[in-house]
């Protein structure tokens, strides 16, 4: 007798409205999460699809440089473990936008990514956050913090950014020479640009304001520390944000 199928990982996440997972999710075998990962197939919107993202309001102060990390623009950054090895991860500005997240899938290791390929997808309400490669690289190993397996979001909150790396990588030297990195003054002034157009657009009226319960609060934020955003609004928010880094279906 055959085992019962599971539900989808992006059923789960709500992007779509129906899909069981008959692989135990063996995920790399599986056509329709190809589809997902490449970003092919569209979620369904119905008349009562979620139109908004709920996500922790930034903080400027919170936001710190760390002396030997590479900061890119669009809030992702490098650290050297080699000559040839690196970890990637992102900053805590980007943290905010995603959090709470339900859970991260990461790209198997010994896969080999191009530049602007999706390397990782975080899983919020509402939607799938894609990241993208910002250089090309061959996957060597995980970050266990962020393994979906392990996963649990009061903790995570407690992880500094720094170490929040998705995946340690192995990349050509002549790749990284292509890499413009920040100064401390030009991420501070990055921070504070970005922080501010967050703050422009939930003034102008694309927010919305509820008492209602959310994830959010069960996640352990106040309400005042929280903001949320039109859906669509945020997206090409997010994409600004992050020189298209970073999608959300």
């Amino acid at each position: 007798m055959g085992s019962k199928a599971q539900k989808c990982i992006w059923m789960e996440a709500g992007a779509v409205e129906y899909q069981l997972c008959p692989l135990n999710l063996n995920c790399e075998k599986c056509d329709f999460y190809l589809q997902m990962t490449q970003g092919c197939h569209q979620p369904r919107e119905s008349a009562d699809y979620p139109k908004y993202i709920t996500f922790q309001k930034p903080k400027i102060e919170k936001v710190t440089f760390q002396p030997g990390y590479q900061y890119l623009p669009g809030h992702f950054w490098f650290k050297h473990i080699s000559k040839n090895q690196m970890l990637v991860g992102m900053d805590d500005l980007l943290w905010k936008m995603v959090c709470p997240p339900k859970g991260i899938i990461l790209t198997d290791p010994g896969t080999h990514l191009q530049r602007g390929s999706c390397f990782a997808w975080i899983i919020i309400p509402n939607g799938i956050v894609y990241l993208k490669m910002p250089l090309e690289g061959r996957v060597i190993k995980h970050n266990p913090n962020l393994d979906d397996k392990r996963l649990i979001l009061s903790e995570l909150r407690e992880i500094p950014a720094e170490d929040k790396w998705f995946l340690a990588l192995e990349v050509n030297q002549d790749d990284l020479k292509s890499i413009e990195s920040l100064t401390k003054h030009e991420y501070t002034n990055h921070v504070r640009q970005d922080c501010d157009k967050i703050y422009q657009m939930v003034n102008s009226g694309y927010s919305k304001h509820s008492s209602s319960p959310s994830s959010m609060l069960e996640y352990g934020e106040p309400e005042a520390e929280r903001l949320i955003l039109e859906k669509q609004t945020f997206i090409a928010l997010l994409n600004n944000l992050t020189v298209n880094l970073v999608t959300i279906h």
